[in-house]
C-alpha cells in the first residue's frame, strides 16, 4: 500500500506543514504544494482541490506573488497543530498521582456526525467512557478538555477524583481500555519499524526519508486515538507502549536531517527565499 492509499490527502498536508513548513515560514506556493504531495503519488488536481477546500474550511490564508498564490497556515491550523504536537510527542509512560478526570456531559452532542467528532475528541485525549454520559481519563487536563468542549458547542462538567485504592484504579483501566489491543498494537509497530533504527542512512533518498516519516508519524499516531497514555502504575506487566514510544522517537529523529532537507529543497530552491 502506498503512503498515498494510506493517508488522506488532508491528512499528509497537515502532516507536512505540522513537521516540515511551520518551521520553514509556515507558507509554502501552489507548485511546491503539488510537488511535495506528488512524492507521495498525489495526483496535483487532487492536491489543488484539497487545498482549495481546506482554505474555504479556514485552514489556510493565501498571498499572491505575481502568477503564483501561496498558502499560509492560519491560527486555526498552528493551534491544532500544536496540539496535535503534544499529543504525540508526551512520554508513553507518563508520572501519576492518583488522580482521574471525569467528563460528565449535560448536554450531549446530537446528530451522528457530531457524536461521532465528540467521541473522536475525547478519545484523543485519553478518555474512555465508563457510563452512557460518563467519560473519565487517567490524565490531568481539565481546562483543556472544558475548552475544547465549549469551542464545540458542548456542555459537560468536569471533575477531578481519587479512588485511594491502586487496585481499583487498575480494574478501571482495564474496565474502560481493551489494554492486551494496545499492547498487541504497539508490539506490531515496534517489529515493523525498529529495522529504520539500524538501517544505513547513506543508502536512503530524501524522497524515502520523507515518506517514511510521515508514515511513520501516520502510524504511531493512529495508536494514540485509543491509548490513555496510561501511567506506569496501570500498565500491565511488559507493556509495548513504552518501547513503541522510545521507537517512534529514535527514528523520527534519525530521519530528521534527510526530510527536512528534501522539504527545504523545494521550498527554497537554490538557497531562495519565498
Amino acid at each position: 500500500m502506498s503512503i498515498g492509499e494510506a493517508m488522506r490527502t488532508r491528512e499528509l498536508v497537515m502532516d507536512l506543514y505540522g513537521d516540515y513548513l511551520r518551521y520553514l515560514g509556515g507558507e509554502a506556493r501552489l507548485a511546491v504544494l503539488t510537488e511535495l504531495l506528488g512524492v507521495f503519488d498525489i495526483e496535483p488536481a487532487t492536491a489543488r482541490v484539497t487545498l482549495s477546500r481546506m482554505k474555504r474550511e479556514g485552514w489556510f490564508e493565501t498571498r499572491r506573488y505575481g502568477r503564483e498564490i501561496a498558502y499560509l497556515a492560519s491560527g486555526k491550523m498552528m493551534n491544532t497543530l500544536d496540539e496535535g504536537r503534544s499529543r504525540i510527542f508526551e512520554p508513553a509512560i507518563a508520572p501519576w498521582g492518583g488522580r482521574w478526570t471525569m467528563l460528565q456531559m449535560t448536554t450531549p452532542p446530537t446528530g451522528k456526525e457530531e457524536r461521532q467528532k465528540f467521541q473522536r475528541m475525547l478519545s484523543w485525549r485519553g478518555f474512555a467512557q465508563l457510563h452512557e454520559t460518563t467519560w473519565i481519563s487517567p490524565r490531568e487536563g481539565r481546562e483543556e478538555i472544558i475548552r475544547s468542549c465549549s469551542r464545540r458547542g458542548w456542555k459537560a462538567d468536569v471533575f477531578t477524583f481519587w479512588t485511594g485504592d491502586l487496585d481499583r484504579d487498575r480494574e478501571l483501566a482495564e474496565r474502560c481500555w481493551d489494554l492486551t489491543d494496545l499492547h498487541e498494537g504497539y508490539g506490531r509497530f515496534v517489529e515493523a519499524w525498529e529495522l529504520w533504527s539500524r538501517r544505513d542512512l547513506t543508502e536512503v533518498s530524501g524522497d524515502e526519508a520523507l515518506r517514511a516519516r510521515v508514515l511513520l508519524v501516520h502510524e504511531y499516531r493512529g495508536h494514540l486515538f485509543s491509548d490513555p497514555l496510561l501511567p506506569r502504575a496501570l500498565c500491565p506487566a511488559g507493556y509495548a507502549g513504552a518501547e513503541a514510544f522510545r521507537v517512534f522517537v529514535d527514528i523520527h529523529q534519525r530521519l530528521s536531517d534527510l526530510a527536512t532537507v528534501r522539504v527545504s529543497d523545494l521550498v527554497f530552491p537554490e538557497g531562495e527565499g519565498m
